[in-house]
């Protein structure tokens, strides 16, 4: 009798590691074909974008002349008038002159794309997708709320490696840079981590913070948040 019940015992084990296995097995499958997806997206967004992004820098260094904004301030609205005299020639982005505007978008595939997701200190570049969906989710990040244009965008993805499995591992103060789809260069630096409830949805998307980014913690149960703030201004 203890002999069976130690073959059961035995059984069982291996069911279960055989399943766990399996399970890991497909877990990395579905990172593969996302870290795929995401570079080829990646490689055709830059195509499209052209090298406005590479010539682009950072608007604030072409605004001396602007007071400086906290942190956490939503961008201002400018008009042409608010550049000092001598620097007509500056060309001044949409979305200085209009924060509420939506962020361009191109289409790839069937999906819409609003820029591209740096992290330097990771050696990591993602695609964005527009809209946030389960599906979008298994092969690209996704645009959960808000715009860079009014700071307050929010991004999320899953945990892939390939994607945001790594973001619980960027040092404070570590840079990440956001680029539309118009090659305008927003950047940014980790202020904090922090775990919100999948319910929490107005703690996500009202922080204050310019950029957040979230993925789910392994078991689940939270949601690990980066928020980072601006850096690009005086």
């Amino acid at each position: 009798m203890k002999r069976r019940k130690g073959r059961v015992f035995l059984l069982l084990g291996a069911l279960l590691l055989s399943g766990a296995l399996g399970l890991t097995a497909h877990n990395r499958m579905l990172s593969h074909r996302a870290g795929k997806k995401a570079a080829d997206v990646l490689e055709r967004l830059v195509l499209i974008r052209g090298d406005a992004a590479a010539k682009a820098e950072p608007i604030a260094s072409n605004l001396a002349a602007q007071p400086a904004q906290t942190n956490h301030a939503p961008a201002p609205m400018l008009c042409r008038e608010d550049y000092p005299a001598g620097e007509s020639e500056i060309e001044i982005p949409d979305y200085l002159l209009d924060p509420e505007r939506d962020m361009p978008a191109k289409e790839i595939d069937g999906a819409a794309y609003v820029g591209t997701l740096s992290f330097p200190s990771l050696g990591l570049e993602l695609p964005v997708a527009s809209s946030y969906s389960e599906e979008l989710l298994r092969t690209t990040p996704c645009l959960y709320a808000g715009s860079a244009y009014r700071d307050n965008i929010v991004i999320c993805a899953h945990k892939y490696t390939v994607h945001f499995g790594k973001i619980g591992t960027l040092p404070a103060d570590s840079e990440v840079v956001f680029t539309d789809m118009d090659g305008n260069r927003f950047l940014y630096r980790v202020d904090n981590m922090e775990l919100i409830r999948p319910a929490g949805v107005m703690e996500m998307t009202e922080s204050g913070y310019a950029l957040s980014l979230f993925t789910c913690t392994l078991d689940g149960q939270n949601r690990l948040t980066v928020r980072c703030v601006r850096s690009d201004r005086s």
